[in-house]
C-alpha cells in the first residue's frame, strides 16, 4: 500500500510535471507568433518602400472596414502622390464630415479641387476655410489662383492686394494681380497698376516682372531661365508658365497654349506652381484659340 502510494505519487508528480511542461511549451509557441499587421499598417509599410499604388489599394481596403481619421489621412496622402484627385477629394470630404471642427480639412479640400481643375469648388472650400480662420486670408495666395481660374477677377485682385501687405517682395503676386486687372480693365491698365517689386532674385522673376511691366521681353525671360544651373528645369517651368499667362492676358491664346504645354509637360514640376501649370494647361487645351 505504501509502495503503491509512492508510485502513485511519483506518477502523479510526473503527470503534473509533464502537464506543466506542456503548458510552458504552448505559451512559448504562442509568444513566438507575431500578430497580423492591420491593413493600415500594411499600407504604411508599402508606402515606406515606395509602393504607392499598393499602399493606396491597402488603404482603400482599410477604409471599407473602418472610415477613421488616420486611415483617411494616409489615403489622402497616397491619392495626392498618385494624382488620383477624385479619391483625394472624396477623402477630404469624409474628413470634413468626421471632423467639422478642423478647418484644415476645408483648406486641403480646396487645394485638392484646384489640382483637379475644379476652380469654383476650390474657391468655395477656401472661402469656407477662411470663414473659420480669417486671420489667414492675407497669406492665402492659393485662393487668388483659384479665383482667377474661375473668372472671379475682382475678388482675385483683392486677394493679391491683401497678400502684398504680408509678402511685399514676390514677383508672382504682382503677376497674378496684373492678370486679374488685365482681365477686368485690359493689359494697358494692368501695366499702369502693376505692383512694384524689389528683392525677388529668383530666376527668372526679375525678367518676368519687367515683361509684365512693359519694359522687358519674352527673350529676356527665356535667356535667364535657360542659363546653366542645377535648377534649370524648375526655372524653365516658371518661365513658360508666366509667359503663358502673359500671352493669355494680352489675347494671344495660341501662343499661350504652347507655353502652357512646355511648363506642364516638357518642364513639369511637382510643386504647387508646377501643378498650376498642368491645371491651366488642361483647362485651356481643348478650348478654341485665336
Amino acid at each position: 500500500m505504501t509502495l503503491r502510494g509512492v508510485i502513485f505519487v511519483k506518477k502523479a508528480g510526473r503527470a503534473r510535471f509533464l502537464f506543466v511542461v506542456g503548458l510552458a511549451s504552448v505559451s512559448l509557441s504562442l509568444a513566438d507568433e507575431k500578430p497580423t499587421p492591420s491593413l493600415l499598417d500594411q499600407a504604411r509599410a508599402a508606402a515606406e518602400t515606395g509602393d504607392v499604388t499598393g499602399a493606396m489599394l491597402l488603404s482603400g481596403k482599410a477604409l471599407k472596414e473602418k472610415k477613421d481619421v488616420d486611415t483617411l489621412k494616409l489615403h489622402a496622402q497616397l491619392c495626392k502622390k498618385s494624382h488620383h484627385y477624385a479619391g483625394l477629394i472624396e477623402a477630404y470630404a469624409k474628413l470634413i464630415k468626421l471632423q467639422p471642427e478642423v478647418p484644415a480639412w476645408l483648406n486641403q479640400s480646396g487645394e485638392a479641387k484646384f489640382l483637379a481643375g475644379d476652380f469654383k469648388g476650390s474657391v468655395e472650400d477656401f472661402d469656407a476655410f477662411l470663414e473659420k480662420a480669417p486671420s489667414v486670408m492675407p497669406r492665402h495666395w492659393q485662393r487668388g489662383l483659384s479665383q482667377y481660374g474661375d473668372g472671379q477677377f475682382k475678388k482675385g485682385r483683392a486677394q493679391f492686394e491683401a497678400h502684398q501687405k504680408v509678402n511685399p517682395n514676390d514677383v508672382e503676386n504682382a503677376a497674378w494681380h496684373f492678370l486679374c486687372v488685365a482681365s477686368l480693365e485690359g493689359a494697358e491698365s494692368a501695366r499702369k497698376a502693376i505692383i512694384p517689386i524689389r528683392g525677388d532674385g529668383r530666376v527668372p522673376m526679375p525678367e518676368v516682372h519687367d515683361l509684365f511691366s512693359g519694359k522687358g521681353s519674352e527673350e529676356a525671360v527665356l535667356k535667364a531661365a535657360n542659363a546653366e544651373h542645377p535648377q534649370q528645369r524648375n526655372h524653365l517651368c516658371y518661365a513658360h508658365l508666366y509667359l503663358a499667362l502673359y500671352k493669355e492676358a494680352i489675347g494671344k491664346k495660341a501662343e499661350a497654349l504652347k507655353h502652357y504645354k512646355l511648363a506642364a509637360v516638357d518642364y513639369s514640376m511637382s510643386h504647387y506652381m508646377g501643378e498650376t501649370a498642368r491645371v491651366f494647361y488642361e483647362s485651356r487645351k481643348n478650348t478654341p484659340s485665336e
